[in-house]
């Protein structure tokens, strides 16, 4: 195995859940803007 490999082999995992983790609060995070958004306009 050679080192990029064995430095992805050690990296991914951790970076994976990372970028879940940012996906994830996008998805919830963006919806929630809009709608507090269009709260604050229109109340």
């Amino acid at each position: 195995m050679n080192w990029q490999a064995t430095f992805l082999a050690g990296v991914v995992p951790f970076i994976i859940p990372e970028i879940g983790k940012l996906i994830a609060t996008t998805a919830i995070s963006k919806p929630l803007f809009l709608s507090l958004k269009n709260t604050a306009y229109f109340a």
